[in-house]
This record gives structure tokens, sequence and C-alpha cells, in this order.
């Protein structure tokens, strides 16, 4: 498995990714929304538009500036996708799955929610939460954890924020 920030060697040189021009707008959009009060905000971009490298590119602004982060995915193969991602954008983390456990030492951490869930209370509370596909924030386990942290930013990507049900 490719969990885990020790399997990998940071490359000599500069580490840098750089997003394309719509992409840093919804990330300054996002950061008005958050300077403007509010502590909900979605970011939806077409599928394939680059959710994940906008989401890591807060993360590693947050990062830098010492807050606590959490990415929260509901399938393991997306915790696995946006840990990679994250790599690439030289942010070190920790993943929280279970396979793995939570590192105290790590101010980022990619989270399974299903795993989050039960580990949560034993965790730093993040002041960032980033949520991946979060049309799924309606279920009763995404709930739960986000109404643990009413005062933590929470941001997030979706192609579809409106539910089947019309519910958004």
């Amino acid at each position: 498995s490719c969990f885990g920030w020790q399997e990998w060697s940071r490359p000599a040189g500069p580490y840098k990714m750089i997003l394309r021009p719509y992409q840093s707008a919804l990330v300054d959009a996002a950061r008005r929304s958050f300077a403007s009060g509010k502590r909900r905000v979605i970011l939806q971009m077409a599928t394939g538009g680059g959710k994940t490298p906008v989401g890591c590119s807060i993360i590693q602004s947050a990062a830098n500036k010492g807050h606590e982060v959490w990415m929260g995915c509901h399938k393991n193969f997306l915790v696995e996708q946006a840990s990679e991602k994250l790599k690439q954008f030289g942010v070190y983390h920790g993943v929280v799955s279970s396979s793995s456990k939570y590192n105290a030492r790590q101010k980022v951490h990619v989270c399974g929610l299903g795993v989050l869930k039960n580990r949560m209370h034993s965790m730093r509370a993040p002041s960032i939460f980033v949520w991946d596909e979060c049309h799924h924030i309606g279920a009763r386990t995404w709930v739960e954890i986000m109404e643990a942290f009413p005062n933590t930013f929470h941001l997030g990507l979706t192609a579809t924020p409106t539910r089947p049900s019309g519910a958004g």
C-alpha cells in the first residue's frame, strides 16, 4: 500500500504544483468566503476539473501556516489518491485508515471517514476540514463528524452539490 508518508522520498529540487487559472480563482473565492465569516463552503467543479489539486493547494497553504487540517474521503482508493496528491504538493501528512494509525506529530491527515468516526475524539480538532465528494454530506456518519467540529472551517469539494432528491 502507498499509505503513509514514510514510504516515499522527496525528489531533489523545488517541489511545487501550479494550479490552472480557473483553479486559482476557486481557491481565492473559498478564501474570501471564509474571510467573510462563512464556516462551510462548497467548491463545485466538473469531473476531471481538478478538485483534489485545489483542495491540496488549500491544505498546503493552511499547513504552512501551522493549521491542523483533515481531508475526509469515504472510499479507501480516494484516501490513497488524496495522499498521493498531497505528496505531489510536498505536504507531509498522516493517514487515518483501518491500516494506519493516527500520528500526532503530523498536522495534516487524510482520513477514511468510517475509521475517523471512531477515532476523531482521540485526535486534535482540525482548524480546516476538506470534504472530498461532499455531496454525501447528508449521510449520518458525515453529519456526525461535521457536527463534532462546529468551530472548524469546512470546505466541500464536489461535481454534484445537489442530491438526487433535490436536497442540497
